[in-house]
């Protein structure tokens, strides 16, 4: 008989891209795998009052992951437990932590030096999910960054910690459809000159006001057709301000949330993708644009040395100077760029969903024989 899992995911109203990337990828790793040994079943959380929004709506959403959800845990625990997101480690408290697997993507409350991030109801609640995963059986983490993260910052013990990397959906790929991407363009309004990309939301250890200074500082040096396109994001004032104070309000294109079917288009429409975030448990917007043949400018912090190999320029991205050289650098030469998309092409194709679900159900594998041992006595 197959090994039952259920596989926890985050509440449907939360929204999160990159945990549904997570689930969603996993999921159709665990499809293209075949494995008969293990059987994965999805589990929602109650989607309470999802149409509301503004306070009304956070209280619901409050009440159904703190309350509502681990009671419906409880009643529906597998032979293994899976919880995809360590920010709903409480629900370990619900269900039988001896069978239990939590993926931990990063420790960013604690290691991102954010002020807000350190207090307040929401680090409150991260804090407590945190301690609730920390009693599982097993952690996952996505990059050998994070695990160091997690025996720096806790006490779990380290051979109860596995790393299994992320992988990359077939949907990211380089596209030659010049008709598909001029509709792209189109669509969201976006000028013919030369585009930097970025993808993520906008928290402090993304370092948009570093993108925007080394933007600024790109057209300062003559490039002045370059444009960035941010998606994901909604711009603070502070950082609307700061590009009109550096002059390159009328060159930033804040798309927000787009469609999932657009994003690798957009990658795909970019001549350079930037990512000069100061902390990342992972970074799989670098990966999706090396898939699409888009050449990278990224961090040399945190994850993203591990991630980004050596098919990547990676800078201090905290010198919005040697950002903008490295910008430039791919922009002014071709050989580079090329050199680039070959790297950044087999770096993505290294990762995998079914390779991610592979070592997954590795870690299932495990945890079912230990239950299995501790019931034999």
């Amino acid at each position: 008989m197959p090994i039952r899992v259920h596989l926890f995911r985050d509440l449907p109203q939360e929204g999160w891209p990159s945990m549904e990337a997570y689930a969603d990828g996993l999921l159709a790793g665990f499809r293209e795998n075949g494995d008969r040994e293990i059987q994965v079943v999805p589990v929602r959380g109650p989607a309470l009052a999802p149409a509301w929004k503004g306070w009304a709506g956070k209280a619901c959403t409050l009440a159904a992951r703190t309350v509502a959800y681990p009671l419906q845990a409880r009643f529906s625990q597998g032979e293994v437990n899976h919880i995809v997101d360590h920010s709903y480690g409480h629900l370990v408290r619900a269900l039988d932590p001896r069978r239990t697997v939590v993926t931990v993507h990063d420790l960013a409350p604690l290691g991102a030096e954010e002020p807000a991030g350190r207090w307040g109801l929401s680090a409150r609640l991260w804090r407590w999910a945190l301690r609730g995963a920390l009693r599982a059986a097993r952690l996952i983490a996505d990059s050998c960054f994070t695990r160091g993260e997690l025996l720096r910052w806790t006490d779990y013990p380290p051979q109860r910690i596995v790393v299994v990397p992320c992988g990359v959906a077939p949907a990211f790929h380089p596209v030659e459809d010049r008709a598909r991407l001029e509709a792209v363009q189109a669509r969201y309004g976006l000028p013919n000159g030369r585009l930097l990309l970025h993808v993520g939301h906008g928290a402090p250890r993304k370092n948009l006001p570093g993108l925007l200074q080394a933007l600024a500082r790109v057209r300062g040096a003559g490039a002045e057709d370059v444009g960035l396109v941010q998606v994901g994001a909604v711009p603070r004032e502070a950082e609307r301000a700061l590009a009109a104070r550096l002059g390159v309000e009328g060159w930033v294109h804040w798309l927000g949330t787009v469609p999932g079917e657009d994003l690798p288009l957009l990658y795909n429409l970019a001549d350079c993708f930037v990512f000069p975030s100061l902390y990342e448990g992972f970074g799989l917007p670098v990966l999706e644009a090396m898939a699409c043949g888009t050449p990278v400018v990224c961090s040399n912090l945190a994850s993203l040395p591990e991630v980004a190999g050596d098919a990547a320029l990676l800078v201090d991205p905290r010198e919005p100077a040697a950002l903008a050289q490295a910008i430039l650098d791919v922009l002014e030469n071709g050989a580079l760029r090329g050199r680039l998309r070959e790297a950044g092409l087999r770096r993505a194709a290294a990762f995998t969903w079914a390779r991610t679900a592979a070592a997954t159900a590795n870690v299932y594998r495990e945890v079912w024989r230990e239950v299995g041992e501790r019931a034999g006595g």
